[in-house]
């Protein structure tokens, strides 16, 4: 959950993400529209790209407590003029998150993997060797 900032009144929010907003670092953009649908629960708001084409910049349900916080938060961080290069922020999530994955299916791995040999053996044991068990010799040799 976000900071929930102060100002129950959309007005509040429309000046804070056309003027900006130094505690989330939001540097304001002055053609950006705030819209409410209280029958849908959500807030968008719109901009205008460099062609002149409107577009969504960001969006949030009004269910959440910090709705404020966390569109301004979304709009800092999809900013191309703050100098960070979006894309490899894109990519850095993307290998961290490929990289989260291996990790629980590894860990999964490890935890089953006898189990899934077990498993194998007996169903297709029968096929390969005509046992479905493993036979250990008496006295460990």
């Amino acid at each position: 959950m976000g900071l929930v900032l102060p100002g129950d009144d959309v007005h509040d929010v429309a000046r804070l993400v056309q003027g900006g907003d130094a505690i989330t670092g939001w540097r304001g953009d002055p053609t950006m529209d705030v819209y409410v649908w209280p029958d849908v629960g959500q807030v968008a708001i719109y901009g205008f790209d460099r062609a002149g084409e409107r577009y969504l910049a960001a969006a949030e349900s009004l269910s959440n407590p910090g709705w404020r916080h966390d569109l301004l938060r979304r709009l800092r961080d999809g900013d191309y003029q703050r100098g960070r290069d979006v894309l490899a922020d894109i990519d850095n999530m993307f290998v961290a998150d490929t990289a989260a994955t291996e990790k629980r299916w590894d860990e999964f791995a490890e935890e089953n993997a006898e189990k899934i040999a077990w498993g194998l053996r007996r169903d297709v044991g029968v096929h390969v060797d005509g046992m479905s068990r493993d036979i250990f010799p008496v006295g460990g040799k």
